[in-house]
């Protein structure tokens, strides 16, 4: 299995690899990987589920954390936008397949080319059957009632978006909540309460390191200052890939403040979108925080948003 979500981690992979045979797999696939595929019109297999079992599965099963998992689907959601509409994909939806795995063997090895017979895809998905354990243990549904009302929250605002979607509507705002941002540059602690902004001129926030479907985007950030930090001024940048937009925050008084950044995606980028919040100048004291980012989108990209896998 070689994964990866770039032509570079691609290569990497493959050539630490000693196989002639290899299954290429990428969960959040970049701008580059689609527009690789469609030049080389090459089949491939795009499956989709359901945001939250998705989620489920990252941290029940293989135990990431939650704001971490929540990063990789909703950036998961965002690119596959872009790779179910390329020519070339077999889309297999995990709610339209039904149970018959046999069927659905057989259909990707024909998809792909392989030259296999029903009893030898019979005899794979027997195998297969025998190592799965996604019918045991907690399911999503229990999971999913048993965390806390912030937790939901977090995942809810990156993800509904998604899986509320519908061709008439459109995709809708996506709310990136402070548990999906870091405190500082060099930091992996999460922004959950007050920066001190002492010390010298620096990178005080940054994140959410989550991806966007192609499209023109209205970013805004609220942040709360308190009255010694609102003397100062700062720079909000918001970058994915070579998309880049900033505005100059001043303040002047203590309290919430909300910074508006637009954010022009031509097309699906490599890169993640990640907001960056600076002071322009030392400072002897205050505090900032950043309560929540919303992502509202201008204009459609012309394509619609599936389930996610």
């Amino acid at each position: 299995m070689i994964r990866g979500n770039t032509p570079e981690e691609i290569t990497r992979n493959l050539l630490r690899g000693a196989t002639p045979h290899s299954v290429v797999a990428s969960h959040s696939p970049g701008g580059r990987i689609g527009r690789a595929l469609e030049v080389a019109r090459r089949p491939f297999v795009v499956a989709l589920d359901n945001p939250r079992t998705v989620l489920f599965d990252l941290v029940f099963r293989d135990g990431k954390e939650l704001a971490t998992a929540t990063r990789m689907v909703a950036s998961s959601c965002a690119s596959l936008l872009r790779l179910s509409k390329i020519p070339g994909g077999l889309v297999l939806k995990a709610d339209q397949e039904g149970n018959d795995r046999t069927m659905l063997g057989i259909a990707i090895a024909k998809h792909l080319r392989f030259d296999v017979g029903r009893n030898d895809v019979a005899d794979i998905v027997c195998k297969l059957g025998e190592a799965d354990t996604s019918s045991k243990g907690e399911g999503p549904a229990s999971w999913w009632d048993g965390l806390d009302q912030a937790e939901r929250a977090i995942v809810s605002g990156a993800l509904d978006a998604y899986h509320d979607h519908s061709p008439d509507r459109g995709l809708g705002t996506i709310n990136w909540a402070q548990e999906l941002f870091f405190i500082g540059d060099q930091t992996a602690e999460p922004a959950t309460g007050g920066v001190d902004i002492t010390g010298r001129a620096r990178c005080l926030l940054r994140g959410p390191h989550i991806m966007l479907p192609p499209g023109d985007w209205s970013l805004t950030a609220s942040l709360h200052f308190s009255s010694d930090a609102a003397e100062h001024g700062f720079v909000l940048e918001a970058t994915a890939g070579a998309a880049l937009s900033r505005t100059v925050i001043r303040p002047g008084a203590g309290g919430l403040v909300e910074a508006n950044l637009s954010l022009a995606l031509a097309e699906l980028s490599d890169e993640p979108v990640e907001l960056r919040l600076y002071n322009e100048r030392p400072a002897f004291g205050g505090h900032v925080s950043l309560l929540h980012v919303t992502a509202v989108p201008q204009h459609a990209a012309g394509e619609g948003a599936p389930e996610i896998g």
